[in-house]
């Protein structure tokens, strides 16, 4: 079985391993009063206080600024790293035949995991357009067999953060392909990379620009833990 010595109790103790500006903190983490515990997935006690918890954070930051979200702990689900949040989200949403659109160059797994869901991946060639995604070029492969777009900000491999106004752009393509063909299209933000940057440049929050967004969040970056395996996914308040 998977788990993690500590790191529930570095994380519900001092959970505050977030903030608006896009640094990650872990305050106080191993301070001497904590009592080091054992988290695993199948503890359900634990699992509802990391979801509570993290509910919380992801409403405060998700709010610094922005439109109100009253995301709450049904709005997270705590999952084995991003990985197992892609494998989730994308089972949930997909069925045989519908397609998915993933930019490319991108993380080889997102094809892999859209083939086994009996998906079709249409990829979106990014690699001359400075890797931003340009509004007309997602427009024409919006068809009515797409069910969602996976994109991945901070970029592997590239390193590129989608611009706030690519977001915008990406946003409209997606709500008129939604109003042309009549059914959700949902935006999968694959996020372990988010806190990593640097410069002064910051990553936008996807629930503030489009309702039907699914956020698959990953620890293993941020804190530099890969092997602990701990994420979660943030499923809009405002999804379809």
């Amino acid at each position: 079985l998977f788990y993690a010595n500590g790191l529930f109790d570095a994380l519900t103790n001092t959970i505050d391993i977030y903030s608006g500006n896009g640094t990650t903190y872990l305050v106080s983490a191993y301070s001497p009063e904590s009592t080091l515990a054992t988290y695993r997935p199948t503890d359900l006690k634990s699992c509802i206080t990391l979801v509570r918890q993290v509910s919380q954070i992801l409403k405060r930051i998700h709010n610094e600024g922005y439109i109100y979200l009253d995301i709450k702990p049904e709005n997270v689900l705590v999952t084995i790293g991003a990985c197992h949040g892609l494998f989730t989200a994308l089972f949930g949403i997909l069925n045989p035949g519908e397609e998915v659109i993933v930019p490319t160059p991108g993380f080889g797994l997102y094809e892999t995991i859209a083939t086994i869901a009996g998906a079709k991946t249409v990829k979106l060639d990014i690699s001359k357009t400075g890797f931003q995604i340009e509004e007309s070029a997602l427009n024409a492969l919006i068809t009515p067999k797409t069910k969602a777009i996976i994109i991945n900000s901070p970029n592997n491999p590239t390193g590129v953060i989608y611009t706030e106004k690519n977001i915008i752009a990406l946003c409209d393509a997606l709500r008129r392909g939604e109003e042309k063909y009549g059914h959700p299209i949902y935006l999968i933000s694959d996020e372990p990379y988010r806190e990593l940057v640097y410069g002064g440049a910051t990553v936008p929050y996807l629930t503030k620009y489009y309702n039907n967004t699914v956020i698959c969040y990953s620890f293993s970056k941020s804190l530099s833990i890969p092997g602990e395996r701990i994420g979660y996914i943030l499923v809009s308040p405002r999804i379809e």
